[in-house]
């Protein structure tokens, strides 16, 4: 696993920031290949992103990430997330709902969709942010 070739400097460091990787539900379409589209190129490439981030900024970030369940409170202790894939996620109603208060209490998530796969992210927006238009 790449997390044991490119271990973290310190997995309990105390930091002001924490990369955290958010945890989804899948659709049926993916669940069958047992692939977890939400951990493509976990931990490795979390693990560069913050290797990039203490480098090229004086933000003091952990060296070992954090996955978020949608399921969780967790979600408002992180202020920003990265979502992978979120194209094949199948969010309940109270995963979609707890999303948008995270967003709404001022949290970020970015979304590294893979290609042909944002369909589902795009048609969802409209049940986290129902009263959003597309602009």
């Amino acid at each position: 696993m790449d997390g044991e070739r490119f271990p973290p400097e310190d997995p309990r460091e105390k930091a002001e920031w924490t990369f955290a990787r958010f945890h989804y539900d899948l659709g049926r379409e993916f669940g069958r290949f047992r692939f977890q589209r939400w951990a493509a190129d976990y931990p490795k490439s979390d693990r560069q992103f913050v290797v990039g981030v203490r480098r090229l900024t004086r933000l003091q970030a952990r060296t070992k990430e954090d996955v978020i369940d949608a399921k969780s409170d967790e979600i408002y202790e992180y202020p920003w997330l990265y979502v992978e894939d979120a194209g094949a996620w199948n969010l309940s109603e109270e995963q979609v709902s707890r999303l948008r208060e995270y967003l709404q209490r001022g949290g970020f998530f970015m979304v590294d969709d893979s290609a042909d796969s944002g369909n589902a992210l795009y048609l969802g927006r409209p049940r986290v942010h129902p009263r959003q238009r597309d602009s």
